[in-house]
């Protein structure tokens, strides 16, 4: 039922079996869509394949709009809307298993949810940066293959596919259905009658465009090949200047474009040393895709050798020249026919477009600048003879050319200028049929619409938010384009010189008073319980304090050496600067520590969060118990950030963290050599909070939030802990009563009156903590407003 209500009814299927109507309509009825489960499943657990699945329909399309040419075409396979939905359904089944197994190396990234070519792009980019920082030889093979998704050998995808896995029966349905149905052609004048078959007993091979099936097929079939060349020692491999982190490169794989990396060990490796291990990397490439079915197109495929030598006059290093790196070696690889041919060999500064960018070890400005500038004049011709209402004109550049502008941004450099003189052509034509001057000033023209401009986003801005974006979304979420970012950054700290790390960086425009630092107040010094213990935040350091209270150090108590999840807390506050870290406001440990510590490795211990918004400030609340039990631990916390930041939203994500961070304070003092994986509940009311903290999809930049969520998911995966999320109803004592209610909605209303009360108080003393820019990430972004007065 899910896959029929989001596939489109105007799905193109082949014509002698029902079409996605049928089943779409079918699914309204329970009974009629349990036998439809129950018939399509047949095929699954027994590899029968229905004759009337044996159908398939040919539909060529254009590769490259006006080029009719059979050669030039690619051609769909349309199938029965049943298989194809089995289809679908073992594909995403194999690679939720290889995503499980961690089966798909890092620079396979085609054909991938959530993996795009632009980041693909930038991974290669900043891998040849790393090579010219270390000085490192290397040879670069940029490959096309011809047609891989036609010419896969079965036997190969489906032993790739088991791999994956996937059972017999499943791919014995589905290649044979592939190799012995019959083959009709739809073209312009209708559907042909005739039909046609393998010409002998060798049934067709490939997985065919089309195919439900097919990009988990490539993606097998491709991660088999890279680990081959991982495995047989091939690719970049290097430690990070600072940390000593292993960074690794062998190819990146973009459906049918693959890069196939040959590096020398050390910068004593030069590129005449290397030659013959490019060469057996290429033919060991080359004859892995002609294993599979598939064939390296030599007209589409080229190689740089990466090189460097000393320039005495200028005093730096420069890239070695054709003429003085190997200029004899000729690098050879089986053509479409079998035939050795040579593979056209690049300057290092000649661009070649490759996934939509003008790319060049040695960047080349000039043709990527040429490339957009192309772009743009391209656009403009075809805007300038339509009929256009002037005030559509203006928007209309937001929404077309400067997102075909805005693609390769993430690896552009250009200046200001030269992003002006490629606007240039664009805004001729906009500002004359927008009724403007098409001379009008360009500061104006790109100026706000608040500050009486013309609004037009300048793209050198873009750019710029670009870059940012990138660096946030790949270093907080772990990627390996963000571990290349990361080994960069250390290399140019290290070539610098700077005692100043990149991640931790406070601006030092920025002011920092003794406001950030709190004495306790009365309401807060007030004698508790025996049983109960109390925290507050103390300052970072003596320093802070003498300027704070203009005395001396104080004479504080000698450490306890009990364990408690105050010492971790204490330990993680002194840490805190104001540009980094945070820790909650308040700890209270009720009853026996000891007895939470128990629960939390037995799996009995359970968490639950609630916030609280008004009037721009939020708070949190948090409990920490086990079922039944009666010791707890309460947390209170201000939630950090600018006013106009906060957030019910927000609140409820800050509870989440701070129980996440107390459970893991809990395990370092009580068990700090832990072997085991104890699990625990946590549950808020904030059902968006608890899917953006524990979903396992990518982050961006431009979500809600971000700060937190990511600060969040960060803990969750250094965390020894497996985390059980669930939701829970809350305020439900309107409309239910309190016995009704279950033991979480109980604690739930809790936890929500710690938190509405915490905020009153801040209100009521006015003690509200400024708002912390960093946060538990290794990365952040901090943004100043500058403020200046005239008069």
């Amino acid at each position: 039922m899910y896959f029929w209500s989001r596939n489109p009814e105007n799905k193109g299927s082949e014509p002698h079996g029902l079409h996605n109507g049928h089943f779409k309509a079918a699914i309204q009825s329970p009974s009629i869509a349990y036998c439809d489960a129950l018939f399509r499943n047949i095929p699954l657990t027994t590899g029968f394949v229905p004759l009337q699945w044996q159908n398939l329909m040919n539909f060529a399309i254009e590769k490259k709009p006006g080029d009719f040419r059979l050669s030039k075409m690619r051609t769909i396979q349309l199938m029965n809307s049943e298989a194809q939905a089995n289809n679908k359904k073992a594909g995403r089944a194999a690679m939720q298993f290889a995503k499980a197994h961690s089966l798909i190396p890092d620079g396979q990234c085609g054909s991938r949810k959530r993996h795009q070519a632009i980041d693909l792009a930038l991974s290669k980019q900043l891998v040849w940066d790393l090579l010219i920082l270390q000085r490192r030889a290397a040879g670069w093979i940029s490959n096309d293959a011809k047609s891989c998704f036609d010419r896969v050998v079965h036997w190969v995808a489906i032993v790739t596919m088991l791999l994956f896995g996937l059972t017999w029966h499943v791919l014995s349905s589905m290649f044979n259905m592939l190799s012995s149905a019959t083959r009709r052609v739809c073209t312009g004048f209708g559907d042909s009658k005739r039909s046609f078959r393998p010409p002998s007993a060798v049934p067709f091979q490939g997985c065919w465009q089309g195919n439900g099936a097919r990009p988990p097929i490539c993606i097998s079939v491709s991660s088999v090949l890279i680990t081959m060349m991982e495995a047989m020692g091939y690719g970049f491999e290097g430690l990070s200047a600072l940390e000593s982190q292993l960074v690794t490169a062998q190819c990146f794989c973009f459906v049918d474009n693959t890069d196939v990396i040959e590096a020398g060990d050390t910068v004593h490796h030069s590129g005449e040393d290397i030659c013959a291990s490019v060469q057996a990397a290429a033919t060991l490439w080359s004859g892995g895709i002609r294993a599979t079915g598939g064939a390296i197109n030599p007209e589409k495929s080229f190689w740089w050798l990466i090189d460097f030598e000393w320039d005495a006059r200028n005093g730096q290093w420069r890239f070695c020249r054709k003429c003085s790196a190997a200029p004899e070696f000729d690098l050879k690889i089986p053509g479409l026919y079998g035939d050795i041919e040579p593979l056209r060999r690049l300057e290092p500064d000649d661009s070649e477009r490759t996934l939509g960018v003008m790319l060049s070890p040695l960047e080349n400005h000039n043709a990527q600048e040429a490339q957009l500038v192309s772009k743009a004049k391209a656009w403009a011709k075809q805007l300038w003879p339509h009929l256009l209402h002037k005030y559509d004109v203006l928007p209309l550049i937001r929404t077309t050319i400067l997102k075909k502008l805005e693609y390769p941004m993430a690896l552009t450099t250009l200046n200001a200028q030269q992003w002006q003189d490629i606007m240039s052509p664009v805004l001729q034509v906009c500002l004359l049929k927008s009724g403007v001057c098409r001379n009008f000033p360009r500061s104006v023209v790109f100026a706000l619409v608040d500050y009486q401009g013309l609004g037009v986003p300048h793209p050198f801005g873009k750019q710029v938010y670009k870059h940012l974006e990138m660096i946030l979304r790949h270093m907080s979420g772990g990627t390996k384009t963000g571990a290349y970012m990361d080994a960069n950054l250390q290399a140019h700290q290290l070539e610098t010189g700077s005692s100043t790390t990149s991640r931790r960086y406070a601006p030092s425009g920025s002011h920092s008073g003794t406001d950030s630092l709190q004495r306790p107040s009365s309401w807060w010094t007030c004698p508790l319980p025996s049983d109960v213990l109390r925290a507050t935040v103390r300052p970072l350091s003596g320093s802070d304090w003498v300027l704070l209270t203009g005395t001396g150090l104080p004479t504080l108590p000698p450490s306890d050496p009990t364990p408690s999840i105050l010492n971790a807390w204490q330990t993680s506050a002194d840490l805190c600067t104001d540009y980094y870290g945070w820790v909650p406001d308040e700890i209270e440990v009720h009853g026996d520590e000891a007895a939470l510590a128990d629960a939390l490795i037995q799996g009995r211990l359970r968490i639950i969060s609630d916030g609280s918004y008004k009037n721009d400030l939020a708070t949190a609340a948090v409990q920490l118990l086990p079922k039944g039990g009666t010791a707890c631990i309460v947390i209170r916390c201000q939630t950090p950030g600018l006013p106009q930041d906060q957030s019910a939203y927000r609140s409820e994500l800050i509870g989440l963290l701070a129980g996440i961070m107390a459970v893991d304070w809990l395990l370092q003092q009580w068990f700090p050599a832990l072997s085991q994986r104890p699990g625990v509940k946590i549950a808020c009311d904030g059902l968006s909070a608890i899917e953006m903290a524990f979903e396992d999809r990518p982050l961006s930049p431009t979500d809600a939030q971000f700060d937190l969520i990511s600060s969040i998911r960060e803990a969750i995966s250094r965390s020894p802990v497996s985390w059980s999320p669930r939701h829970v109803y809350g305020h439900l004592h309107k409309s239910n009563l309190f016995d009704e209610l279950t033991w979480w909605e109980k604690k739930n209303l809790e936890v929500d009156g710690m938190a509405v009360d915490f905020r009153k108080e801040l209100e009521a003393a006015h003690q509200l903590i400024p708002p912390i820019l960093g946060s538990s990430r290794n990365w952040q972004l901090f943004l100043w407003l500058t403020q200046s007065s005239l008069g």
